[in-house]
């Protein structure tokens, strides 16, 4: 059960952020008040929040589940495999290190940790070919909670 949900608002760079979806220039007041009432439904939900503040350098660092892969027993930093992103970990590790153990995965390894996102009850799992993503709707976006699954053999 998660009790606590790591939150970094978009910054007003946002709009220069890393996209593949080809759906135009992202409107930042639109991210803003999704990410407002993004907090607040978290907060109905009886999670406590840790606010970061916007940080200018890093577009796209309100997907701040890219940052870590969080177990009960450590938090794993990730390495972005944008370069551009790699800046964004250092805030969240800060806050990670409060409540758990650390690892970090080291060059030239890399992984984005929003690559492997529980799901409900269900989760989802990244593999050599990417994403596991059947049967899901969109992932959650702007918060570290995190499960892991181990790799499914072939």
């Amino acid at each position: 059960m998660h009790h606590t949900a790591i939150l970094r608002p978009p910054a007003p760079t946002f709009a220069a952020g890393i996209t593949t979806a080809g759906l135009g220039r992202p409107d930042y007041e639109k991210a803003l008040a999704q990410h407002r009432a993004y907090g607040e439904a978290l907060q109905q939900c009886g999670l406590e929040l840790i606010l970061l503040d916007a940080d200018d350098r890093y577009p796209d660092s309100c997907f701040v589940e890219d940052t870590a892969i969080v177990m009960e027993e450590l938090a794993i930093l990730c390495r972005p495999g944008a370069a551009s992103r790699r800046g964004e970990v250092a805030a969240v590790a800060e806050v990670l290190a409060e409540f758990r153990p650390i690892a970090t995965i080291k060059p030239p390894g890399t992984v984005d940790g929003g690559m492997s996102c529980g799901w409900a009850t269900t989760s989802t799992s990244a593999g050599p070919n990417g994403p596991t993503r059947r049967g899901r709707g969109s992932w959650p976006v702007f918060c570290l909670m995190v499960d892991i699954l181990p790799p499914r053999s072939r």
